[in-house]
C-alpha cells in the first residue's frame, strides 16, 4: 500500500533556536489511517503538522503527499496546493458567519451548486445538519470542533491534521467527542494525523502512534505495541505510570527483590551489565505480611481504585493499585511479589536490552 504523506529525514532549525524543532524527521501516514503525533511540549509535533501543511518551511528532507512532491531541496508547494485539511487548536471559527458560511468559506474555489452539495454532506457527517444557520457563539464546545471538523471535509481532502483538538473540552466531553471523531474520519474515508500530548487519547484513537521528544521520534507503531514494547525508557514512562526495578543478570536469569525472571530474548550483555525491568500497576500484586518485602509509605483516592506508593527493602519505590475491597493503612508491611505472567521489557539505561517472564515462586534460583 503506497503512503499518502511521506517524510523523509525533515528538519526544522530556526535561526533563534538552539536545536533543532524537528529533527531528521522520518514517517508515513497510509490511507485510512488515524495516525497520531504524541509527546509532551515542546517535541516537535505541532510544527510537523505545520510542515506538512506548507505553513512552515523544512531546512532539510523531503514531503511527499499522494506521490507529489510538497517540499524537496528548497522548492514548496503552496498550502492550497496541497490538498490537506486542517483543524486548528482554536477551532479558528469566524464569528460573524454562520456554521453554512463557515463551512463555505473552505470552498470559494467551488461553483455555488456543488457549495450547498458539500456543505450538506459536511454537516451530515458531523452530525450537525440542524444547526447550519446558528453562529459559533450558539454552540458548545463540541459542536464548535465538529463544525471545524465540517469546513476541514468539505473540500473532500484525503488528509485531514488536527492540532490538540480536544483540548478545549472537558473530560467528559472529551471522552464523547473523541469516539465521534473517529466514527466522522471512517465515515468520510479520510486519513488523519492528529496532534496530542495526552497518552490516553492517542491510545483510545489512534491506529499508529508517533512518539516525540525534543524533535526526535522516539518510536513509532501500534497504541498496543507501544504501551507492552517500548524502546527506550522515556517511551515506557511517557505511555503510562512506570517503575523501574534493578535485577541482576546471572546467565539466563534475573534476579530481584520481588523474585526471579527468566530470559527469552537473545541478549550479548555482559552479566554485570546494570539491567532494570519495567513494572506498571498491573504487573505486581501486593498483602500485608508481617515478613514483608515493602512498606506502605502513601496512599491515594482515585476513585475505583486506590494507587499505592511501596518502598522495597532496598529503598526502591514502586507503585500499584488495589480496589476498594483492600484498603491498607501508611506504615503497613506488605508482601511483593510479581502478578504478570507475560513478558516485561527489560533495559540497559536508556535502551531496552530484552524480555524476560516471571518465575513462579517454587523455581529454585
Amino acid at each position: 500500500m503506497e503512503p499518502i504523506i511521506t517524510l523523509a529525514g525533515v528538519t526544522r532549525h530556526p535561526p533563534t533556536a538552539r536545536n533543532p524543532i524537528v529533527n531528521h524527521l522520518s514517517l508515513a501516514l497510509y490511507p485510512g489511517e488515524i495516525l497520531v503525533l504524541l509527546g509532551p511540549s515542546g517535541s516537535g509535533k505541532t510544527t510537523t503538522l505545520r510542515l506538512i501543511a506548507g505553513l512552515e518551511i523544512p531546512d532539510h528532507g523531503e514531503i511527499t503527499i499522494r506521490g507529489v512532491s510538497a517540499y524537496k531541496n528548497g522548492h514548496t508547494a503552496p498550502p492550497e496546493a496541497r490538498r490537506v485539511g486542517m483543524v486548528f487548536q482554536d477551532y479558528a471559527l469566524f464569528p460573524h458567519m454562520t456554521v453554512t458560511d463557515n463551512i463555505r468559506f473552505a470552498l470559494h474555489a467551488y461553483p455555488k451548486h456543488e457549495q450547498l452539495a458539500r456543505i450538506t454532506e459536511a454537516l451530515r457527517l458531523v452530525g450537525l445538519t440542524a444547526l447550519g444557520d446558528r453562529f459559533p457563539h450558539q454552540l458548545s464546545g463540541g459542536q464548535q470542533q465538529r463544525v471545524a471538523i465540517a469546513r476541514a471535509l468539505a473540500p473532500e481532502p484525503p488528509v485531514i491534521l488536527l492540532d490538540e483538538p480536544f483540548s478545549n473540552l472537558d473530560s467528559q466531553s472529551r471522552d464523547h467527542v473523541r469516539s465521534e471523531l473517529r466514527t466522522i474520519l471512517r465515515n468520510a474515508n479520510t486519513s488523519a494525523i492528529i496532534v496530542t500530548h495526552d497518552q490516553q487519547e492517542a491510545l483510545a484513537i489512534a491506529d499508529r502512534i508517533a512518539l516525540l521528544h525534543e524533535g526526535v521520534l522516539h518510536q513509532i507503531g501500534t497504541p498496543e505495541m507501544l504501551f507492552t514494547q517500548p524502546n527506550t525508557r522515556f517511551a515506557a514512562a511517557f505511555m503510562g505510570q512506570a517503575d523501574f526495578l534493578p535485577v541482576v543478570h546471572t546467565d539466563t536469569i534475573l534476579s530481584s527483590e520481588l523474585g526471579t525472571l527468566q530470559i527469552h530474548t537473545p541478549t550479548n550483555a555482559h552479566p554485570s551489565t546494570q539491567v532494570s525491568v519495567l513494572l506498571r500497576y498491573d504487573d505486581i500484586e501486593f498483602q500485608p505480611a508481617t515478613d514483608g518485602n515493602a512498606i506502605i509509605r502513601e496512599r491515594t483516592y482515585e476513585g475505583a481504585y486506590y494507587h499505592y506508593r511501596l518502598q522495597l527493602a532496598n529503598g526502591q519505590f514502586i507503585s500499584g493499585k488495589k480496589n476498594h475491597e483492600s484498603v491498607f493503612p501508611v506504615g503497613c508491611q506488605v508482601r511483593v511479589r510479581y502478578r504478570a505472567t507475560h513478558p516485561l521489557v527489560c533495559f540497559v539505561g536508556e535502551q531496552a536490552w530484552g524480555n524476560a517472564t516471571p518465575l513462579p515462586l517454587t523455581t529454585v534460583m
